[in-house]
Formats: C-alpha cells, structure tokens, sequence
C-alpha cells in the first residue's frame, strides 16, 4: 500500500500530482495524472494534453486518496527501478 512515507520507493505512473513549489514560477499549479517517468522527467496528462516536466527542483505533491503528501523532486529523480531499491 502506498503512504506517504513510502511513496518516494512506489511506481508513480498513474498518481495525481500538482507541483507546490517551483523554482519555474511559470509552473506552479499544474497539475495531472502521471502517465510516464524517466530518470529526471515526469509526463503528466493535463488538461491541456502531455506535458513533461523535470523532477529537480520542484516540490511535488501526489493525492494519495483522501491524503496528500509533498515530496522535494530529488527524492524522486531516479529510474523506477533505482528509486524502489534504495
């Protein structure tokens, strides 16, 4: 089960998440459902269509059903299967 404190190890594909920080002030507030990571990107569909944003320097919050949680992006900058053995 996914929680806050382990979300960081999950697979993230699939996750509504918003950007609650940003040191682009250009996109704070974007929000969407993650339908792609790489190592430092992650392609989010919007309503506007999938847009792919870095991971690095931005904090990140994922909706976990009625909870949230904000995770700082380099936690998260890492391939799947790196983040999930760490």
């Amino acid at each position: 089960m996914i929680t806050p404190e382990n979300l960081h190890a999950h697979e993230l594909t699939g996750l509504h998440v918003g950007i609650h920080k940003s040191c682009n002030s250009q996109i704070l507030g974007i929000s969407g459902t993650i339908v792609r990571e790489s190592k430092n990107m992650l392609y989010l569909k919007t309503q506007s269509g999938v847009k792919m944003y870095p991971k690095t320097g931005s904090s990140w919050e994922f909706k976990l059903g009625e909870s949230k949680c904000i995770i700082d992006g380099v936690r998260i900058a890492y391939r799947t299967h790196e983040r999930v053995a760490k």
